[in-house]
């Protein structure tokens, strides 16, 4: 059984900002992934993120190692799949942002209102 920490939290809250001093931090103690490796299809949406977090799940209880996963992950989620009943320990953490500093930078990247942001 592993230890699994997850960075979740909305679209440029700056999940994938920080991952790479994670991975300098943490890289040779424990994996540390980013959700959207999979591929996120073109209009994904809850049911997708459920089956895709089983299926990360699934994957990461294959490591013989901690690892640490970031993305749009949802806590309740998380602890809802089938195999989180393997995983020793969760941590979680939730990255916010103000909602102003957000719409800025979904808007730097071109991504403002592709989710219905007000």
């Amino acid at each position: 059984m592993s230890i699994f920490y997850f960075v979740g939290g909305a679209s440029g809250s700056g999940k994938t900002s920080i991952m790479p001093y994670l991975k300098e931090l943490l890289g040779n103690r424990m994996g540390v992934y980013d959700f959207d490796d999979i591929g996120v299809p073109q209009g994904a949406d809850k049911k997708w993120r459920q089956a895709s977090t089983e299926k990360w799940l699934q994957k990461l209880l294959t490591q013989s190692e901690d690892v640490c996963l970031l993305g749009q992950t949802v806590l309740g989620e998380i602890l809802a799949c089938p195999s989180a009943r393997q995983i020793e320990e969760i941590y979680f953490c939730l990255l916010d942002v103000s909602d102003f500093e957000r719409v800025q930078r979904l808007k730097k990247r071109n991504t403002y209102g592709t989710d219905k942001i007000c």
